[in-house]
């Protein structure tokens, strides 16, 4: 079973990457951007995961772990409408 966590990065990492084409692009980037400011009223006053939240997207394995305790943490990972927007 796939954590919620593991959805949470998972659909980070491919909104900082995008679609090929530009409607695609359009679409994931938009859902990105939703998605990473759902996380950032979720980890608000968390100076580190926000921190971590913004450098996954230029280094995600240095920063996998520290986001991954902090989603879980600020219960982000069992949060529906975040799941709901990763996914």
């Amino acid at each position: 079973m796939v954590s919620g966590v593991e959805v949470i990065v998972a659909a980070l990492a491919a909104g900082a990457v995008a679609g090929s084409s530009e409607v695609a692009r359009t679409v994931v980037v938009d859902a990105y951007a939703a998605l990473k400011d759902l996380l950032r009223g979720r980890l608000a006053g968390r100076p580190e995961a926000q921190q971590a939240l913004d450098a996954h997207e230029v280094e995600p394995g240095r920063w996998r772990a520290v986001l991954g305790e902090a989603l879980t943490a600020s219960g982000a990972d069992a949060d529906e409408q975040v799941l709901a927007a990763a996914r």
